[in-house]
């Protein structure tokens, strides 16, 4: 799916193309489909402030892909 940005979103973190070493992507099959249920997608535009210091947490951001 591409957005607004023109960034390609991954609809599903099993057959995510970015997947490599990292903690997430070591999930089992089950819990990536587990965790894919419950995340939410959301792509910001370049510079775009995510959260200030001291912020309270809304959430867990998980950057896969930045340019």
């Amino acid at each position: 799916m591409r957005t607004p940005y023109d960034l390609e979103l991954n609809e599903s973190c099993l057959a995510c193309r970015y997947r490599r070493s990292g903690f997430f992507c070591q999930l089992s099959p089950t819990e990536l489909n587990d965790f894919d249920a419950l995340k939410s997608i959301i792509p910001y535009p370049a510079e775009a402030l995510l959260f200030l210091e001291q912020q309270k947490t809304k959430g867990i951001y998980v950057l896969c892909e930045a340019r």
